[in-house]
C-alpha cells in the first residue's frame, strides 16, 4: 500500500489510501471517496477539492471518509501524490475547520 494510491472497490467507487506508510501493517486503511461534482451538494472547496482522474474532474469526498480493510483495495489505478497537500489541507479542515 502506498499514501495517496487511487483504488477502485467492488462497487465501482474509486477511493484514495490517505493513511501513512508507516502503519502498512494494520489490516485496515482509512480512505477517502472520490465523486462526480453532482454527488456532492454545494461543495466546500477547502474540503472538496477538485482532482482530474482520467481527464474527468471528481471532488474528493473528505466528509465521507473511512476506514476499510486493507483486502478491499486490490492494485492502484493511479497516484494523487501531486495532490499531497490539497489532500491534507482537506483532512486538516475536516478535523479543525480551518
Amino acid at each position: 500500500m502506498a499514501q495517496f494510491q487511487v483504488f477502485r472497490l467492488a462497487s465501482g467507487l474509486l477511493v484514495v489510501d490517505c493513511q501513512s506508510d508507516d502503519l502498512a501493517d494494520l489490516p485496515s486503511r482509512f480512505v477517502l471517496p472520490l465523486l462526480d461534482p453532482d454527488q456532492v451538494p454545494d461543495p466546500i472547496k477547502a474540503l472538496h477539492p477538485v482532482i482530474l482522474i482520467d481527464g474527468r474532474e471528481m471532488l474528493l469526498a473528505t466528509h465521507a471518509g473511512a476506514a476499510i480493510s486493507r483486502n478491499h483495495l486490490g492494485k492502484p489505478l493511479q497516484s494523487l501524490e501531486s495532490h499531497r497537500y490539497a489532500i491534507l489541507n482537506a483532512l486538516d479542515f475536516l478535523i479543525t475547520g480551518v
